[in-house]
């Protein structure tokens, strides 16, 4: 039960962080604290995603099930950060819900691509393909 878990939240964080990290090392920017954050908020969403995704997935063809995986990925972040700036304003330097609302839309295409991977782990998964 929790390699189900697991295996497709590990997927989701290789690619968000992996892409967060690519773009840290494109701008030739050592880590600082608000690379620290914005990894922290990254992380923070890949449970979210994979167990919002989770149900839909096993229970709906595989196409859908991507497309499913993608679409709560794509949101997730959005959302998430939204209400967490309206909620905890002053975390970190982000100072307004409106910056926070811009670091969701930021990790929505990485966490997209990282949501539609969970689609198809959790789509193979119950075709019983467990290869």
């Amino acid at each position: 039960m929790v390699a189900k878990f697991l295996v497709p939240l590990l997927a989701w964080e290789i690619i968000v962080l992996g892409c967060l990290f690519v773009l840290m090392m494109i701008n030739n920017k050592p880590l600082d604290s608000e690379h620290k954050v914005l990894l922290g908020v990254g992380a923070m969403f890949g449970p979210a995603v994979v167990l919002l995704s989770w149900p839909a997935s096993r229970i709906v063809s595989r196409a859908f099930a991507i497309a499913i995986g993608a679409f709560i990925g794509l949101i997730t972040p959005v959302l998430g950060c939204y209400f967490w700036g309206h909620f905890f304003t002053g975390y970190g330097q982000f100072t307004t819900p409106f910056e926070l609302w811009i670091l969701g839309l930021g990790l929505s295409i990485p966490s997209g691509m990282g949501g539609a991977l969970v689609g198809i782990i959790q789509a193979r998964r119950s075709d019983g393909d467990e290869s």
